[in-house]
């Protein structure tokens, strides 16, 4: 996307006049604190007008007309008279990063919120700090994000610090020494090391299994064209990260043994707790759908005029806000998964729009586009138990079960039976802050 020559001619002549030449709105532009608010007037006009010059070409009247046109209000008669009010740049608290990336007006009352970005060599980019929606989420240039965010976190004061740990009972050698193109399965006899684990669901296509009749064999070598599309997307992504292994239960638990089911499914509050990274397959309905296709690109975005603080006038990209909802990812529908993205202290999240980084801290995208999720994030439960004060530990613990077992029980399961299995590993995280044992059972 290439920026206006001139900005003044991306909007017309009343939207300059009423609005973008205003001195308040240079304050608001050039403010640092994010909560300056616009102190100039609003304005009328026909909503026959705004059409029109939309249609002519201004990019704040589409603004302005993608909100007249909300699914939520009624549509105006031609000749009805709209009050247009910009309210502010300032981001969403719980949006990340911090910066002037995002916009509120008001259209007759009704709020219409708009995402800001720009390219990184805009004279604004120090001001407004996100940049456009990344779709390519398996390329070098994601691999190397992905590396400095892991690196970042290391320095986290909220985040565990990254240390080789135990490894589960088996694990994939993505890469092993002597062919490193042929991974394969390994039994680590309580050896330690640096690990990634694999969140995502199974679908009722899951092929690929580890039974008692193919360890031997995947002992020696993996079969990539056997396995699912998600592990071998997911081997893809653990070798970029040169993280030698990575583990995936269809491939590490023996599928047709009761006693291995049992001994593994009881080690899985360690196992994600102590990756050094979980994949979220988070946009995946299946195990064969995979989940490093390229993502669909986003609406079209305007540009408006914007002012500097030297003074300078320069463009910014505007469009609609959509709010994240991950709540309607496919992942999120499985109640297995809940626990395996709470326990996990980092996730790698492939999400419908793009790829994102979530920890204690924060939760960023691919490329610092805005990240503005439609609720509060649910992550920093068990994080926020480490330093309660013995006085309200208790009342802490118990709002964040009540949360937990409310997400829980919107969830689906394949088997009912697992109702209980499938909470343990958070159930045993809680343990180690509250008195008393864990029982489970009719």
């Amino acid at each position: 996307m290439e920026e206006a020559d001139d900005p003044r001619l991306l909007v017309c002549d009343e939207c300059w006049t009423l609005l973008f030449s205003r001195d308040e709105y240079r304050t608001v532009c050039q403010s640092v604190d994010e909560s300056v608010i616009y102190q100039g007037p609003p304005y009328m006009t026909p909503f026959k007008a705004v059409e029109d010059l939309a249609a002519s070409g201004c990019s704040w009247c589409s603004f302005v007309l993608s909100g007249a046109r909300q699914e939520t209000n009624p549509v105006p008669l031609q000749d009805e008279y709209l009050t247009i009010e910009f309210s502010s740049f300032s981001s969403r608290r719980t949006s990340t990063p911090a910066g002037k990336n995002s916009a509120m007006a008001h259209v007759s009352n009704n709020p219409l919120f708009g995402t800001i970005f720009v390219r990184e060599d805009s004279v604004a980019r120090d001001i407004v700090t996100a940049r456009e929606i990344q779709t390519h989420i398996n390329s070098d240039r994601a691999s190397n994000q992905i590396l400095e965010w892991l690196i970042d976190c290391d320095g986290h004061v909220t985040c565990p610090s990254m240390m080789p740990l135990t490894l589960p009972t088996r694990v994939i050698d993505v890469s092993p020494a002597d062919h490193p193109d042929m991974p394969k399965l390994v039994e680590t006899k309580g050896a330690t090391g640096y690990y990634v684990a694999l969140s995502y669901c199974w679908g009722l296509d899951q092929i690929g299994l580890t039974t008692t009749s193919n360890l031997e064999m995947r002992k020696q070598q993996l079969d990539l064209r056997a396995l699912s599309q998600s592990s071998r997307d997911a081997i893809t992504v653990t070798r970029s990260l040169a993280i030698k292994y990575l583990w995936i239960d269809a491939i590490c638990i023996l599928q047709d043994s009761t006693d291995d089911k049992v001994t593994e499914l009881a080690s899985m509050c360690r196992i994600y707790q102590q990756a050094t990274v979980t994949i979220v397959a988070a946009s995946a309905t299946s195990a064969s759908q995979g989940f490093l296709e390229d993502r669909n690109p986003p609406e079209p975005a305007v540009q408006i005029p914007f002012w500097t603080p030297d003074g300078t006038l320069t463009s910014v990209y505007l469009r609609a806000e959509e709010l994240y909802d991950d709540e309607k990812e496919p992942i999120n529908s499985r109640a297995w998964t809940l626990q395996e993205q709470l326990l996990s202290p980092r996730l790698l999240i492939y999400a419908t729009h793009t790829l994102q980084y979530q920890c204690r801290e924060h939760t960023v995208n691919l490329g610092n586009s805005i990240h503005a999720p439609a609720h509060l994030e649910s992550r920093s439960f068990l994080g926020t138990l480490d330093g309660v004060s013995e006085e309200i530990r208790d009342q802490v613990v118990g709002r964040a079960w009540v949360d937990i077992v409310r997400m829980y029980s919107q969830r689906r399961l394949s088997f009912q039976e697992d109702k209980l299995t499938a909470l343990a590993g958070i159930a045993e995280a809680f343990s180690s802050h509250v008195p008393g044992d864990y029982i489970a059972g009719l």
